[in-house]
């Protein structure tokens, strides 16, 4: 579709210009553009008239037929050329970017009767409005809407700037990481159940006393009665210090400290192997997957507009539409070898890992 523009001129030589049309003799009739483009001459024979490009306030839409009943739309029009008698008119319109009025009458001073009223509005920050744009995409695109997570971390500098002193707004975690990694430890916190290593006998005393604290009134006054005879008087001395007693109590003792260090070595065993290096919860690990998916879905979307680009160059008949269509094919293949870096390194980055955990 060829860019098309209106043409308005003073009646004067808006009949100097039908005439020539109508004769098809259109020698000596051009325009040129000024180095601002923005200021135009207009030639019409050996006469040179001031002209300005503005813009209209409603898009025109062109129409062509060929039998007078079925129309097909050509175009839209968006600005216009008003050609002036002389310098001093022209000077009324070189402020004005866009006219009041339309070309129709309905359109009459359409910017006060009708687009003032929106102007009351403030326009919306282009953070929010990208923001909210990614999103629509995600869902139109099968996602679903995520989850807001609230998480506190420690104070750092670089969590307020002069531009946002109340607080940096983060939109994608992995530009975050990149630019501060030690954002990935600030946010680690301590397990609780964690404890600091002990010595075997210091948790064996521990659990013994325990023991002795889950000993209830009963279990005493049980025991009590064990060391008195029937007529209510203690037992000698001599009958707990029996060979048969004292090494049926010596071998109770043992058997309790070898259940008691069993008990702990198993324990401590439990305790080797939380030790041990787990890379899914390693948070670089994680990071790295994570942008690794981002970098895939930016290649993947970048192929496609690339694909879509280059059969639009295939497609374009008209030159200038088709050397925008090659520039920017050679400004998205710079991109897409970017990201191709991008995602090697990060692949590598992984591999690094997995080669650690594996060891």
């Amino acid at each position: 579709m060829m860019e098309q523009y209106l043409l308005r001129v003073p009646k004067k030589v808006g009949t100097e210009l039908r005439k020539k049309i109508q004769d098809k003799d259109i020698k000596g009739v051009d325009m040129v553009a000024g180095a601002d483009n923005k200021h135009f001459k207009f030639h019409l024979g050996d006469q040179e008239y001031p002209v300005t490009l503005n813009q209209l306030p409603c898009i025109l839409e062109t129409h062509k037929t060929y039998d007078d009943n079925l129309f097909y739309k050509s175009g839209e029009i968006g600005q216009i050329f008003m050609v002036h008698e002389n310098t001093e008119k022209q000077k009324l319109y070189e402020d004005v970017a866009e006219l009041p009025s339309g070309i129709t009458p309905p359109t009459t001073n359409i910017v006060k009767r009708k687009y003032s009223k929106t102007k009351k509005y403030p326009t919306f920050p282009k953070t929010d409005v990208a923001r909210v744009e990614d999103s629509l995409i995600r869902i139109m695109g099968g996602g679903v809407i995520e989850d807001v997570q609230e998480e506190l971390v420690d104070y750092c500098d670089w969590m307020v700037t002069d531009a946002e002193p109340q607080g940096i707004v983060v939109y994608d975690e992995m530009d975050l990481i990149v630019q501060h990694p030690e954002y990935l430890t600030i946010s680690k916190k301590k397990d609780p159940n964690e404890k600091d290593g002990n010595s075997a006998g210091s948790v064996l005393a521990e659990r013994r006393q325990a023991i002795e604290d889950a000993r209830t009134p009963a279990d005493v006054l049980s025991e009590e009665d064990d060391d008195m005879d029937d007529d209510g008087k203690s037992k000698p001395a001599t009958a707990a210090s029996t060979p048969t007693n004292s090494g049926n109590k010596s071998a109770e003792d043992d058997d309790f400290d070898e259940d008691m260090e069993r008990m702990l070595n198993e324990d401590m065993d439990d305790d080797d192997d939380d030790d041990k290096y787990n890379l899914q919860e390693d948070p670089q690990y994680v990071a790295f997957v994570r942008q690794r998916q981002v970098l895939q879905k930016k290649l993947h979307d970048l192929e496609t507009e690339i694909l879509t680009n280059q059969a639009s160059i295939s497609s374009a008949t008209n030159f200038v539409l088709k050397q925008r269509f090659q520039v920017k094919d050679q400004t998205l293949q710079q991109q897409k070898a970017q990201l191709q870096d991008s995602l090697n390194e990060t692949n590598q980055s992984i591999r690094d890992l997995e080669a650690k955990a594996n060891v």
